[in-house]
């Protein structure tokens, strides 16, 4: 009978063992991938604007079917709801308003006046540390796209 009660002791002390050690990455927050930059934290809503998104990111918006090519500023605040589109050459200044986000993608809502265009804007975070801006009009297929940097 003791044999039997220290079998079934052992069996489950494995048991448990085996569920902490599968369930200890997910209950510390690691997908699996490592300490890199993107995790599972990534991936749960934000709404506010994440830290590793604020500063001020510059690039070149790009619409290869038309051949256009503008300087493009952003600038963003960590903890803030909204930021700031500069156009430069157009001489357009917009507001962006967060609509929904995650720790790696931000999706906005673009108010600029005329000659420039309000619209959608993504934000992704990529791997080098740089952003992604992907900028389209609802209902068309124009859509200009820029790869910011910090600076």
């Amino acid at each position: 009978m003791v044999g039997v009660g220290v079998s079934l002791a052992i069996g489950v002390l494995v048991g448990v063992a085996i569920i902490a050690l599968v369930l200890w990455p997910q209950l510390r927050g690691d997908d699996g991938g490592g300490s890199g930059q993107h995790g599972a934290t990534d991936k749960k809503p934000v709404s506010t604007i994440p830290d590793a998104f604020a500063g001020t990111w510059k690039g070149t918006a790009v619409n290869s079917q038309r051949g256009e090519t503008f300087p493009l500023q952003v600038t963003l605040q960590a903890g803030a709801k909204t930021g700031t589109a500069v156009y430069p050459r157009e001489g357009c200044t917009g507001t962006l308003n967060l609509t929904k986000g995650t720790g790696s993608e931000l999706q906005l809502a673009l108010s600029v006046s005329r000659p420039c265009t309000s619209g959608d804007v993504k934000i992704s975070r990529q791997p080098d540390g740089s952003l992604k801006y992907d900028w389209s009009k609802p209902g068309t297929a124009l859509a200009y796209r820029a790869g910011l940097t910090k600076g």
